[in-house]
C-alpha cells in the first residue's frame, strides 16, 4: 500500500516528500550541532561558504535543508531528460531525501552537501555526451564541475576517474575529448593556485590543502549502533536491488545500460574512497547516494508489487524513523 502510493506520479506524492523531509529535520532545529572534523579542516570554497553563516546555526541548517531538496528534485529532472528509469517516478528524490536526512548530526552545513549539488550537474553533462556528436563542451564542464566540487570537499577529486572511465565507455577514442576533460579539471585549480601565487607567493598551497584535507585521520569511536544498523540495511538493499538490476538491465536500451555502467564506476570509486581516504566520514553519503537513489528507485519502480518488495520498502522507512532517536537509544 505504501509503496504503491510512492510509485505514483501525482502532486500528492511531491507534497508528502516535502512533509517527510520536514519531519526528518524538525527535531534537529531544537538541538545543538555536533562537531565534525570539517569545522577545523576546510577546503577553501567551503571555508568561504561558511564564514558568513558561522554565527547563525539555524541559517546554516536551513541552507543545507534547501540544498538537499533542490538536489533531490533535480534528480527527477535528470530522469526526465535522460530516461535513466523508463517509468516516470518520484522515487529517486524519495530515497535521496530519506537516506541523507537520517543521520541527525549531519543535518547541518557541511562540505559534501555543496559537492553533491555540483555532482548532479556532473551527471547531467556526462549523460549528455552519449547523445552528442560534438561533446567537447559537456566533457569540459563535467571536468570543471568535479574540480569545483573538490574545492568544497576534497574527496570529490577522486571522481575524476569516473569521468575518464565514462568517456572510454561511452565514446570512441578522441584525443580532443581527453584534453577537454583534462583542461576542464585543471581550470579551477589553476585559477585557485594562480590567485595564491599572486597574493601569497605560494605555489604549493593546492597540494598542501588537498593533502591536509584527504589524509588527516578522524575518530569514529562515538558512532551509535543505530548508524551501523541503518547503513547496514542500506547495504543489504544495495545488493538486493543490484542483483535485480543485473538481471533486468540487458532488456533495457543501450543508453540506459551505459548510464548504469557510469553508476557502477561511481559506486566503486566511493567504496575505494571510504577504504583508502582516512578523512572521509558519513558526510560522503550526500554524494555517494546519488547513483544508489536511482538504483533503489529502479528496483521499486519496475519490480512486481509483492510482499517482499513492500516489506523491504517499509523496513527502510521504519529504520529511518528509528534513526530519529539515535542519541537517545
Amino acid at each position: 500500500m505504501v509503496l504503491r502510493f510512492f510509485r505514483q506520479t501525482l502532486p500528492q506524492v511531491i507534497i508528502v516528500l516535502i512533509i517527510i523531509a520536514i519531519l526528518l529535520w524538525v527535531r534537529n532545529y531544537f538541538s545543538e550541532i555536533a562537531p565534525f572534523y570539517f569545522d577545523s579542516i576546510k577546503m577553501p570554497f567551503y571555508g568561504l561558504a561558511t564564514n558568513w553563516v558561522s554565527e547563525n546555526i539555524i541559517y546554516g541548517k536551513l541552507i543545507t535543508f534547501t540544498i538537499i531538496l533542490f538536489t533531490a528534485f533535480h534528480l527527477l529532472q535528470i530522469n526526465s531528460k535522460h530516461i535513466v528509469i523508463k517509468q516516470r517516478t518520484y522515487l529517486p528524490a524519495f530515497f535521496y531525501i530519506l537516506i541523507t536526512s537520517c543521520f541527525i548530526p549531519l543535518q547541518r552545513i557541511n562540505p559534501a552537501i555543496f559537492s553533491a549539488l555540483i555532482f548532479v550537474f556532473v551527471f547531467d553533462h556526462i549523460f549528455s555526451i552519449y547523445h552528442k556528436e560534438n561533446a567537447l563542451d559537456n566533457i569540459f564542464k563535467a571536468g570543471f564541475y568535479i574540480a569545483l566540487a573538490s574545492l568544497f570537499y576534497a574527496p570529490s577529486i577522486l571522481y575524476i576517474i569516473v569521468l575518464f572511465l565514462s568517456i572510454m565507455s561511452i565514446r570512441s577514442f578522441n584525443i580532443r575529448e581527453w584534453f577537454a576533460a583534462f583542461f576542464g579539471v585543471i581550470t579551477p585549480w589553476f585559477f585557485f593556485s594562480f590567485y595564491h601565487y599572486i597574493i601569497n607567493s605560494n605555489l604549493t598551497i593546492l597540494f598542501n590543502t588537498l593533502n591536509f584535507n584527504l589524509f588527516t585521520p578522524i575518530n569514529h569511536d562515538n558512532d551509535s549502533f543505530l548508524i551501523y544498523i541503518f547503513y547496514g540495511y542500506c547495504l543489504i538493499l544495495f545488493f538486493v536491488t543490484g542483483f535485480y538490476l543485473l538481471k533486468t538491465l540487458p532488456t533495457q536500451k543501450i543508453n540506459v545500460r551505459k548510464y548504469y555502467g557510469i553508476f557502477f564506476w561511481f559506486n566503486l570509486i566511493s567504496i575505494f574512497a571510504l577504504i583508502l581516504i582516512p578523512s572521509i566520514s558519513y558526510e560522503i553519503i550526500f554524494i555517494a547516494i546519488i547513483p544508489i537513489s536511482f538504483q533503489f528507485a529502479y528496483y521499486f519502480t519496475t519490480c512486481k508489487r509483492n510482499f517482499w518488495s513492500e516489506l523491504l520498502f517499509l523496513l527502510l522507512i521504519a529504520i529511518a524513523i528509528l534513526m530519529q532517536f539515535n542519541n537517545i537509544i
